[in-house]
């Protein structure tokens, strides 16, 4: 949910009509549709670049920033043979939480896409050059080499690897996938998942990426009003930059919520498959941090891959 008063402001270089369209789009989430970016830039005479480099201020009233008051926005653009659709991402930190849990701009932004049903990202336009954590998340995805990234200092196109020369990536530990391009996982709940809480949870852990502990695993949040958002776990082969579900589903709920939808957590569920390393303790502590009077609701998945991959034959 946006600061509205920095939205307001954000908003003001646009015509009328063209601010009118984007409130409209950011009234259910924080995506500007297809349609909605071919009519922006006609009306606003602006090249698609431009129009990024014109929203990031409008992505950044979306920012989270209690601990650093530094804004961070980020415009994630997908192409395809529909058009152009353009993803809001912002920074998100927590209040008596450390620094560690924060969300930055530029995972945001890939996940506000991914939960959406993206499976790649043709460009990021972002306020400020990445940082050395953000170019390492980037370099995971199964698009990394495509990608492409525009920066507000900068105006001018330019690929991934010139922001991270001789990288360390998937290739190096002998993975081939990448954040982001992978199939779903097959992932089951003993007993099934009729809740629609639980399997929101469900459908977000089989769609993470974790190729290198295979713990695959998603978190659902309710709102105190019933909105459900939920986000998978995305992992990197530094180890360090991975995203846990629990705050990928928070900046998923402040981008992906009506308004009007209420701002308070009701329910959290965690679905994971059991492996070597576990999100249940640090998922707790998240949460903790922003909804203190909410106990976190975990469910083991069985992995039938992994299932498989032990029967005798």
């Amino acid at each position: 949910m946006p600061d509205l008063s920095l939205l307001s402001a954000a908003l003001g270089d646009f015509p009328a009509t063209s601010r009118a369209k984007i409130n409209e789009a950011l009234a259910d989430r924080a995506v500007i549709p297809h349609d909605t970016v071919s009519l922006l830039m006609e009306e606003s005479e602006l090249s698609l670049d431009r129009l990024m480099l014109r929203l990031l201020p409008v992505a950044a009233a979306f920012a989270i920033v209690p601990i650093s008051n530094y804004r961070v926005g980020v415009v994630a653009e997908v192409t395809s043979a529909r058009g152009t659709t353009l993803y809001l991402g912002a920074n998100c930190e927590f209040v008596g939480g450390a620094l560690a849990f924060s969300v930055h701009g530029e995972q945001s932004a890939l996940v506000n896409a991914w939960v959406n049903g993206e499976r790649h990202i043709t460009c990021l336009a972002i306020s400020a050059a990445p940082c050395g954590h953000c170019r390492q998340f980037l370099n995971e995805l199964g698009c990394a080499r495509s990608l492409e990234l525009l920066l507000a200092t900068a105006p001018k196109r330019r690929p991934l690897a010139d922001f991270l020369p001789q990288a360390f990536g998937p290739g190096d530990l002998g993975v081939s996938a990448g954040l982001m391009s992978t199939g779903d996982q097959d992932l089951e709940l003993e007993g099934g998942a009729d809740e629609p809480l639980i399997a929101a949870a469900l459908a977000a852990a089989q769609r993470s990426y974790a190729p290198y502990s295979h713990d695959y695993s998603g978190v659902a949040l309710m709102t105190e009003d019933g909105h459900i958002v939920a986000a998978p776990y995305a992992e990197n082969a530094a180890y360090n930059p991975s995203l846990s579900p629990m705050c990928a589903a928070k900046t998923a709920l402040e981008l992906n919520r009506p308004v009007e939808a209420s701002k308070g957590v009701r329910r959290a569920v965690l679905v994971e498959a059991p492996a070597r390393a576990s999100q249940r303790r640090f998922a707790e502590v998240v949460l903790e941090s922003m909804a203190p009077d909410v106990s976190l609701e975990y469910f083991a998945a069985v992995d039938n891959n992994a299932s498989r991959s032990v029967r005798p034959s």
